[in-house]
This record gives C-alpha cells, structure tokens and sequence, in this order.
C-alpha cells in the first residue's frame, strides 16, 4: 500500500511537472501572440499613415495640378484678344498697303500726264514741275516703306507670340506626362501596401 502511494505522488508529481511545462509553454505562446499582435498593430498603423500621407500628396498635385492648367487656359484667353489685334492689324496694313500702291500709281501716272501737257504747253515749266513731282514721290516711297517696316514688325510679334505659346504648350504636356508618371507610382505604392 505504502509502495502504492510513492507510485502515485511520483506520477503525481511528473504530471505536475509536467503541467507545469505545459503552462510555461503555453505562457510563452500567448506572450509571444501578444508581441506578434503588437507588431501587426504597428505595422498597420504605419501603412495607414503612409496611405494618408500619400493620398494628401496626391490631392495636393491634383490642386496644384488644376490651378497649373487654370492658369495657362486664362494666359491663354487673355492673350487671344491680343492676338486677335494683331492680325486684324497686320490685316489693315497691308489692305493700306495696296491701296497705297494703287493711289501712288495713279498718282504718277496723273503726274506723267500732266507733265507731258505741261511740256506741251509751257518748256519752262518742266523743272519746277518735276521738282514738285520728285517730292511728292519721295514721299510716296517714305510712307510705303514705313508701311512695309510695320508689317513686317507684326509679322515678327505674331511670330514670338506664336513660338511662345508653343513654349507652354510643351511645358504643359511635359508637366502632364510627370503627373502621369507619378500616379501610376503612387499607384503601385498604394496596392502594395494593401496587399
């Protein structure tokens, strides 16, 4: 009976030993859950600070964006009238212009005339009459060449104009494909951190 007992407390005390490493272990496990749990916490807190900052980067180039293209379509329509002005006066010189060559070659084919019947009529006069005719041609010639020189300084504004606006149109698309480039990037960033 005696014998019996120590069998029983020595089988007693090996379960309890070994409920004991069974708690140990089990202790271990949950702190070590415990630890993985805060980990993950961690983790995700990051991944959610790192897609708002994203997503408030995002909405700040889309703001900046916008104001960008804003701010070149009303460049653009403010320039319009402009440039309306300049054609419709490049327009109005050169309709000047050939009614000026016109009148100018009536003009001298009148003064011819009238100098032959002058040369009929009267030898003498023939000097002061070409003297006369000189400087009315003279000045013919100065106010067509000033109208040529003002047509050819609108065509050299339209010209700058032009090119200029052709600088934006670059600036614009270069700007455009970037943005492009970075939300695909911003993108891939976001799916990867949802995943």
């Amino acid at each position: 009976m005696q014998s019996s007992n120590k069998s029983l407390l020595a089988k007693n005390e090996t379960l309890k030993k070994e409920n004991d490493e069974v708690v140990k272990k089990a202790n271990e496990k949950e702190k070590f859950s415990n630890l993985l749990l805060d980990k993950i916490k961690s983790i995700n807190d990051e991944k959610i600070k790192i897609i708002q900052e994203i997503t408030e980067k995002r909405n700040e180039i889309v703001v900046e964006t916008e104001n960008y293209v804003k701010e070149i379509q009303m460049k653009f329509q403010a320039e319009l009238p402009e440039k309306q002005k300049l054609l419709e006066d490049n327009q109005k010189l050169r309709e000047e212009l050939e009614e000026f060559t016109k009148k100018s070659t009536n003009i001298k084919d009148e003064m011819l005339k009238q100098v032959e019947e002058k040369e009929k009529s009267n030898i003498n006069f023939n000097n002061d009459f070409l003297n006369k005719f000189k400087t009315k041609l003279d000045k013919i010639q100065a106010e067509k060449e000033n109208l040529h020189y003002e047509n050819v300084k609108l065509k050299t504004e339209l010209k700058e104009y032009s090119s200029t606006k052709e600088d934006r149109d670059r600036t614009l698309q270069k700007y455009l494909m970037e943005w492009e480039k970075f939300s695909n990037e911003n993108e891939n960033v976001s799916l990867f951190f949802m995943t």
